[in-house]
């Protein structure tokens, strides 16, 4: 069984189970949801593909918009389930409603509103997941949100599939009926769940290695360390006294030829003293203001690190839009295959998905994620060098191990990696890794039609090999800066 007990031993863990069969269930509406919205635009609602357009567009951008102020207000609340709750049933009223009308202003309304909360639905499940199961330490917390992602993709095994079946025996409404149920199920599943709260040596995670130093050096020293040496210990009070009592009792003469001495001496040691203070004093306002200056400079890093990622992996997700959108056509109408090629293709990819995110799932505390993340990038622009070179539809099938490769490292390594960049953040972090797929989609709609209509479909995945050329540039600043982070704060411990 090797290392697969680790898996089941998150059974054991309260709550877990319910959050299980949520996902799967979650995953299951979507993949019987995702893939006929366009349709159902056409066909039963009788868009015109411009109306369809700004539909598609709008939907998708109050998803971003939406899914992000949730995440925000998730973080700072006290518990997420609330959130979690109001994503699944604005699902079920979206797509209920959708399927009872063919109104177009109304389904705008439905796709803007419910739709646009219902984007937040899986952001919110694995951040709740993270924070409100208690998982014994960081690996065990890895491996459960691979888990968990790896049973959404087992859902896209079959889902499209059982949705076209759904689709053709009980229309639009009958699908999304099913799925607005779906949505329901998982939302009950989750407000049922018995959750245990994480204990606090949970919360107490080390912070990662990432593209920024997150370790600093204590640069202060104590404000009072000279001043205190000048102050009498409390035990030496009594022996002061004593001493200024007796020469108190001298002859005058003698005493005031002692004071005198006494203020000579008094006045050559309070002079360094206060020089060596005030010299302290400067040294330390300095060093604090070298602190001060090291944690904006290192904010600054951090922002930055985090917009790059941003960037790298929406261009990532421009590129994954775009070939989902025309590699069917592609195959179909330039290389003469079956819309049954189409469908092996694709399940054959997600199927291979599900033993790679198992295996990041296992291994994710020892894999150098930054540098897998880049590589994934390269593989990507292999995959659609390899398109552009096949000659038939069947060479295409093969392809798909290398496009689940990709999609397995930038969908779960990916959503560590952001969460690991924003520790303090789950909400924001998983929202923010989903919104460069939804972001990716919408400039992938509009660039993959132009170039299409404009220079044809094989132009479209040259489009593809240069974005994701330009991700890999930019995911290599990021492990190289990572790998200087380690390198200085490795240096820093020495030092200490």
């Amino acid at each position: 069984m090797g290392q697969g007990h680790k898996y089941l031993k998150l059974l054991r863990l309260p709550g877990f189970t319910s959050m299980a069969i949520a996902m799967f269930v979650l995953g299951t509406a979507l993949s019987f949801t995702a893939p006929y919205v366009s349709l159902y635009g056409v066909n039963h609602a009788h868009m015109s593909p411009g109306r369809l357009g700004f539909f598609m567009t709008m939907m998708a951008i109050s998803g971003v918009v939406i899914s992000r102020y949730m995440g925000k207000r998730s973080d700072a609340a006290p518990n997420r389930r609330p959130y979690v709750l109001a994503a699944n049933f604005a699902a079920v009223i979206g797509y209920a409603g959708m399927g009872l009308t063919s109104n177009y202003w109304l389904i705008l309304i439905l796709g803007c509103v419910f739709l646009g909360i219902a984007a937040a639905t899986l952001p919110q499940m694995f951040s709740y997941s993270k924070t409100a199961l208690a998982f014994s330490d960081s690996e065990e917390e890895d491996l459960g949100s691979a888990a968990l992602r790896t049973l959404v993709s087992i859902a896209w095994v079959f889902g499209p599939s059982i949705g076209a079946i759904l689709l053709s025996l009980l229309d639009f409404d009958g699908l999304f009926g099913i799925a607005a149920g779906c949505f329901a199920t998982a939302g009950l599943l989750v407000f049922y769940a018995k959750m245990q709260p994480p204990t606090p040596a949970h919360h107490a995670r080390p912070p990662p290695a990432v593209p920024f130093d997150s370790a600093l050096v204590d640069l202060s020293v104590p404000e009072r360390s000279t001043v205190d040496a000048d102050v009498p210990a409390p035990g030496k009070t009594s022996a002061i006294a004593a001493s200024r009592a007796s020469a108190s009792a001298l002859p005058s003469n003698i005493s005031r030829s002692a004071s005198s001495s006494a203020a000579s001496r008094s006045a050559s040691t309070v002079l360094p003293s206060a020089m060596a203070t005030a010299s302290t004093s400067a040294t330390t306002a300095g060093r604090r203001d070298l602190v001060v200056a090291d944690h904006a400079s290192r904010g600054k890093s951090h922002q930055r690190a985090i917009l790059l990622a941003f960037v790298a992996f929406t261009l990532i997700g421009v590129s994954g839009a775009a070939v989902m959108i025309a590699l069917p056509i592609y195959m179909v109408n330039v290389l003469h295959g079956n819309s049954h090629q189409v469908a092996m293709m694709f399940g054959w990819g997600a199927l291979l998905e599900v033993p790679i995110m198992l295996g990041f799932g296992l291994s994710s505390k020892r894999l150098p994620k930054s540098k897998l993340i880049a590589a994934g990038a390269v593989i990507h622009v292999i995959y659609f060098i390899g398109i552009m070179l096949a000659d038939s539809a069947e060479h295409l099938v093969p392809l798909q191990a290398a496009n689940a490769f990709v999609v397995s490292v930038f969908s779960c390594l990916g959503m560590q990696y952001f969460q690991e960049l924003m520790p303090n953040e789950p909400g924001s972090a998983t929202t923010l890794f989903f919104n460069t797929n939804r972001v990716g989609a919408i400039l992938a709609g509009v660039l993959a039609g132009w170039i299409a209509g404009v220079f044809g479909y094989r132009y479209v995945f040259v489009m593809c090999a240069l974005l994701s050329s330009a991700a890999f540039v930019l995911l290599f600043i990021l492990a190289r800066q990572e790998s200087r982070s380690r390198l200085r704060s490795g240096v820093a411990k020495l030092a200490n």
